[in-house]
């Protein structure tokens, strides 16, 4: 078997769409990581829709299911503090804006020796407007990927260097069709992204996974964001930021 490809995997649409496009176009074999917070208001669907993404897969072709690999869990707890990353990060922030995934995922890739991580940055992300000019395209026999060129303009760009960016160039929707087309769209359907579900286990509708996916043509999947989802979304983040705090408290976090 070929040497599987580490691929960091949320149950989200895009990271969800790497996994499947790999297993049933290129049948490449799969490693999925995961960085689990116990913090984190949507853990438990996450975790839950990568199983049913999963059985999904094994219900439309079961050689193709075979090559995802058990995922790799990461408890963000263990990830150790990493100086250079978050130096690095405070640079990139300079540039633009940056979400603080990036300086724990670099921490992470760090310290778990990958330096071939895939990030499914694509062409709506702010990541992708920051690496602009300063990444090169590599051809193989998945599709290829951007990666940080040798020697980026801006020095907090290095932040990049883990990791390998395989939808670089395409959208959402894109993705989309290039899964219908390639019979695995019903999977995508099962992805998840909000940050901040309901009780109902719902997408809140006004966190910014939620915003940015109606902003990028998957409106159809995000609820309205009335008054009483605002509400709830509110009460969620202020949980999840309370149980963070109290967690660098006793000293769980990095």
């Amino acid at each position: 078997m070929t040497a599987a490809a580490n691929v960091l995997w949320t149950a989200g649409w895009d990271s969800t769409y790497r996994v499947a496009d790999l297993v049933f176009t290129y049948r490449k074999p799969v490693r999925p990581h995961y960085v689990k917070d116990w913090r984190r208001a949507s853990t438990r669907l996450e975790m839950l829709r990568q199983q049913e993404i999963r059985e999904e897969i094994a219900r439309i072709d079961p050689d193709a299911a075979r090559l995802i690999l058990p995922t790799v869990v990461h408890h963000y707890d263990d990830i150790p503090a990493d100086p250079a990353a978050r130096k690095q990060h405070e640079g990139a922030r300079q540039l633009g804006f940056l979400g603080t995934q990036y300086l724990f995922l670099t921490a992470m890739a760090r310290s778990s020796g990958l330096t071939n991580l895939e990030i499914v940055a694509h062409r709506d992300d702010n990541a992708v407007r920051l690496l602009e000019g300063n990444v090169r395209f590599q051809d193989d026999d998945a599709g290829g990927y951007h990666e940080l060129v040798p020697q980026p303009t801006k020095p907090a760009l290095e932040l990049f260097r883990p990791f390998r960016f395989p939808v670089f160039d395409m959208t959402k929707i894109e993705m989309g069709e290039r899964a219908a087309a390639a019979g695995f769209g019903q999977v995508m359907e099962l992805t998840w992204f909000c940050h901040y579900p309901t009780l109902g286990g719902k997408p809140c509708g006004v966190c910014n996974p939620c915003r940015y996916t109606r902003e990028e043509g998957l409106g159809r999947r995000v609820p309205g964001a009335t008054r009483a989802r605002w509400v709830a979304h509110m009460v969620n983040r202020k949980t999840g930021a309370v149980a963070r705090r109290i967690g660098h408290k006793i000293g769980r976090c990095t």
